[in-house]
């Protein structure tokens, strides 16, 4: 419990410093509210060293591919300065794991580790803060393990107005309700809460291939049940702790036409809570208490 205390501390002041203040929001607008119906979405594949889902390993050896696609429809704007909500969206997506090592396959094909569906509404709020709910069923087509589904609350901060030169912190923060079956497979269903940040860190200036660099760091907290040891059957409040380098660099030669190409890289370090060590082995993945893990992508946004 002591080694989760001081990321907790970090990561929930950084979320909560927005709470203080927020945009000053000077000029008031005229205009009515707009109803755009804008489709907008990003797609695309990664390759990954190791699979964690929230701390838990998944995979750990072969080839795995994660691939994406996630749609957003704009159906509210509005356009009056310091309008409660200023903007509704509804997005869905569907994100898959692929698995060369076909861990705990029992149907076909048995390559298709996992897909994950999930719809919800984000909401825009005080011109700084987004609150989602959202509906996640996560299936696995090859049997390795039983259908999760989850009602989630996430949330996500606009802090560039209070840093110089648009720097920003990223906060955001998740609430999960598993509503059918577990994720640690334990007794109970359980609830997940996390904190994040993805500070930058540097970025290299271009004109057709600029390179940006930040941090990315994710504590992964149970709040009931959620990290249910296997051979204990007690819950760890303390899940993983995730520090990480993540770079992307836009590709000009294969932009345009209202698309955007980048290509994506990370590196992370998870420190693991004794609950999600004890998972990981259980489930054929490791077990140590850190973890080192990598992916390149390539990803498109429209």
């Amino acid at each position: 419990m002591k080694r989760a205390f001081l990321p907790a501390v970090i990561l929930a002041t950084s979320f909560l410093t927005p709470v203080l203040g927020g945009p000053s929001g000077d000029a008031a607008g005229t205009d009515g509210p707009r109803y755009p119906m804008a489709l907008s979405g990003e797609a695309g594949v990664d390759l990954a060293t190791q699979y964690f889902f929230r701390g838990i390993g998944q995979e750990n050896e072969d080839v795995i591919a994660q691939a994406y696609m996630d749609l957003e429809l704009e159906v509210f704007e509005s356009r009056a300065s310091g309008s409660v909500i200023d903007s509704i969206s509804l997005f869905g997506g569907e994100w898959v794991s692929l698995h060369g090592q076909r861990t705990g396959a029992v149907d076909d094909p048995e390559f298709w580790y996992e897909t994950d569906i999930y719809a919800g509404v984000r909401i825009g709020l005080y011109e700084w803060l987004e609150v989602s709910p959202a509906y996640l069923a996560r299936l696995s087509p090859s049997g390795a393990f039983d259908s999760v589904h989850e009602v989630n609350l996430n949330f996500s901060a606009d802090d560039r107005w209070i840093w110089d030169d648009g720097w920003t912190l990223r906060p955001s923060a998740q609430l999960a309700f598993e509503v059918e079956d577990e994720s640690d497979r334990g007794s109970d269903q359980g609830i997940y809460g996390e904190l994040a940040l993805e500070p930058d860190l540097f970025s290299v200036p271009s004109e057709d291939y600029p390179l940006n660099v930040t941090l990315p760091l994710t504590l992964g907290l149970s709040i009931d049940n959620y990290y249910e040891n296997p051979r204990t059957g007690e819950d760890e409040t303390f899940g993983y702790f995730d520090i990480g380098v993540a770079a992307s660099m836009p590709l000009a030669f294969l932009s345009g036409r209202g698309t955007e190409w980048q290509i994506t890289g990370s590196v992370h370090y998870l420190l693991l809570g004794e609950s999600a060590e004890a998972l990981s082995a259980a489930n054929g993945t490791g077990g140590d208490e850190g973890e080192l893990s990598g992916t390149l992508g390539l990803q498109v946004s429209f």
